[in-house]
């Protein structure tokens, strides 16, 4: 379960909700140490958009499109992956790559999520 302090992060850029040829996937890297023996690492991530999560240059899930879709005015969804094979002790990086996905719709479709009030740039949560 994802700790109730944890908060998204999010690209710097500014949101735009017109359509662009070009929309470059937001990545993400961070250095941290572990000090010790590792008996059991799990990571918890929710990606509003969809979202690829890496440890030490590994994926953390065979999933492709994570986490699902639902109605983001009332839940988000999140995965929980074993990583504990993924860390070592010493220096470690953690890397993540994110797309729009449903939550930043910008072509028309039947659902209209173009326009749902959600639309922001993706975003990334996740407690190791």
């Amino acid at each position: 379960m994802l700790p109730v302090h944890t908060r998204f992060i999010k690209h710097p850029s500014a949101f735009v909700r017109e359509r662009r040829e070009e929309a470059p996937a937001p990545m993400f890297r961070h250095w941290f140490s572990v000090r010790g023996d590792i008996l059991r690492a799990s990571l918890s991530f929710a990606a509003l958009g969809v979202g690829k999560l890496f440890l030490n240059g590994m994926p953390v899930s065979p999933a492709v499109l994570t986490t699902p879709f639902g109605d983001y005015r009332k839940t988000v969804w999140y995965d929980t992956a074993d990583v504990t094979a993924l860390l070592h002790a010493g220096q470690n990086l953690a890397a993540a790559m994110l797309g729009n996905g449903f939550y930043n719709e910008s072509i028309k479709t039947s659902w209209d999520f173009n326009t749902a009030d959600w639309r922001d740039s993706p975003k990334l949560m996740f407690s190791l």
